[in-house]
């Protein structure tokens, strides 16, 4: 079995943040310090990880169309492209989309169970980690159940706007005088919990030594609260 999770961008070390669960996966893991994503947005840097082609090959090369050309038939080429759910799903696999993903229906890529529809960042599959993780989990019981090996797709909006975290978590950053800086650091956070909670699933289940995770981010949103948000390749 595979569990991939991937955000839509990545703390900084310049603030200082609690995230002991992604933590624990870099010192029990591998740490790829030479890796980084291609793209500085998340729509090409997702179909990316779908398809293993950089950008300029696969086609989607931004969030959106130039002005004037139609989305469905901007992207529609993009499914003629190898997609890794699909040769998963080829291989016996059962595969699970949830969070981000711009390709209108997950099963254009090949992705056997999903949460619905999708637009430009997603549909009702935004609610992954923000309300619930037992569409996960739900999964994972039924490839158990039906003996398959299981890739799961998550991609949370997290630490994604709306920054709104939990109540609990911004409590903890009460000290940081900066209100924004204050709720991103707890987005960090509530992102970090759901990661340990999935961890604490797949062992629960009993599948954790037999899993691959792998945790990476679609792209680096470097905030400056006095500037306006600036996206750069990043190193994981």
């Amino acid at each position: 079995p595979r569990s991939t999770l991937s955000s839509s961008s990545a703390a900084s070390d310049v603030y200082k943040r609690q995230t002991p669960n992604i933590d624990r996966l870099a010192t029990e893991g591998l740490t790829y310090t030479r890796g980084y994503v291609t793209t500085a947005i998340c729509s090409p840097s997702l179909a990316t990880m779908l398809t293993g082609l950089y950008p300029h090959q696969h086609g989607i090369t931004g969030n959106d169309p130039v002005r004037g050309q139609d989305r469905a038939d901007w992207i529609e080429p993009f499914f003629k492209k190898p997609q890794l759910p699909k040769q998963l799903a080829d291989a016996g696999y059962l595969t699970l989309q949830t969070g981000k993903y711009w390709m209108k229906h997950p099963s254009r890529v090949g992705f056997t169970d999903d949460m619905g529809s999708t637009g430009r960042h997603g549909g009702q599959a935004l609610s992954i980690g923000r309300k619930s993780m037992d569409p996960i989990y739900d999964f994972m019981d039924k490839a158990k159940q039906e003996q398959k090996p299981f890739f799961v797709w998550y991609a949370p909006f997290l630490p994604h706007t709306p920054h709104n975290p939990p109540e609990r978590l911004l409590k903890k950053y009460a000290a940081v005088k900066n209100p924004r800086k204050a709720k991103y650091l707890a987005m960090i956070e509530w992102l970090d919990e759901t990661c340990g909670e999935l961890m604490g699933q797949l062992k629960k289940k009993g599948v954790a030594d037999n899993t691959l995770v792998i945790y990476l981010a679609d792209n680096l949103s470097l905030i400056h609260i006095s500037e306006p948000t600036r996206r750069t390749p990043i190193s994981y």
